[in-house]
């Protein structure tokens, strides 16, 4: 099978993209109220021993960007530094 649905699929997601765009500001306001409290979800889970997956999810499905949801994560584990090694 070709491809053939995967410009059907971008297609979608540009309309998608923007209809938020043309969100009013308070709907707006509100979008970005939900990303952060989605974030915040995902650094408590983090700072425990929970499974990251469900809150890494939930991120991304109310709108967070890959590098938000890095950010937050590097947030609480910080970020690996890697040595000179042989």
């Amino acid at each position: 099978m070709g491809r053939s649905g995967a410009p059907a699929v971008e297609a979608v997601r540009m309309i998608e993209a923007s209809r938020t765009l043309m969100k009013s500001e308070p709907e707006l306001a509100a979008l970005v109220a939900e990303v952060d409290a989605k974030l915040d979800s995902l650094r408590d889970v983090a700072r425990g021993d929970g499974n990251l997956l469900h809150p890494i999810r939930a991120a991304l499905k109310a709108n967070a960007s890959i590098g938000e949801v890095c950010g937050a994560m590097r947030d609480v584990f910080g970020e690996y530094k890697g040595g000179a090694f042989f």
